[in-house]
């Protein structure tokens, strides 16, 4: 059986019994309730969390999900000077899940630091059973680089995508 008629099962068993009912498959959230017909479902991404923020002396910049939605703030000391909210589409959370685990972001250590620099970051991830937080002071992951790795930059470039804005990268 595949995905789609396990998704009419489960939708039309949760109509016929008058209660909502979720099923997790292939990492989306199908939902029906009994007021809406099984032909008017709606399966949306399991999102999780993201944070990820970067201070370089005063400038900033953090992205953070809000629900299904990413927020996108940039400022200078304590002016803000740019705000966006977008909710990407299932296939760009893909994506980008699918680059955390390509570069084995999960794997991350919980801080990286070296004296010296102004640079600051911190990242937040959750996703079903899987969490990380991490961050850094003048070092940046995998191995503690002082200047921005290529890894690094690659999440950056994916968290950039979901918010569809050219974040100004380390």
């Amino acid at each position: 059986m595949n995905a789609p008629d396990l998704w009419r099962r489960a939708a039309s068993r949760s109509v016929a019994a008058g209660r909502e009912d979720q099923r997790v498959l292939n990492n989306l959230i199908l939902t029906a309730d009994s007021e809406t017909s099984s032909e008017a479902r709606v399966a949306r991404p399991v999102v999780g969390e993201l944070f990820l923020a970067y201070r370089s002396g005063d400038d900033w910049w953090r992205v953070e999900t809000r629900g299904s939605a990413v927020a996108y703030q940039r400022g200078r000391s304590e002016r803000m000077l740019e705000e966006q909210e977008r909710t990407p589409a299932g296939g760009e959370w893909q994506r980008f899940w699918s680059t955390v685990e390509r570069l084995g972001v999960w794997r991350w250590a919980d801080s990286f630091s070296r004296e010296g620099g102004d640079e600051h970051w911190q990242l937040r991830l959750q996703r079903h059973d899987r969490r990380l937080v991490t961050g850094g002071s003048s070092a940046f992951p995998p191995l503690a680089f002082s200047r921005p790795s290529p890894d690094f930059l690659t999440l950056c470039g994916a968290v950039s995508q979901l918010v569809g804005v050219l974040m100004p990268f380390p």
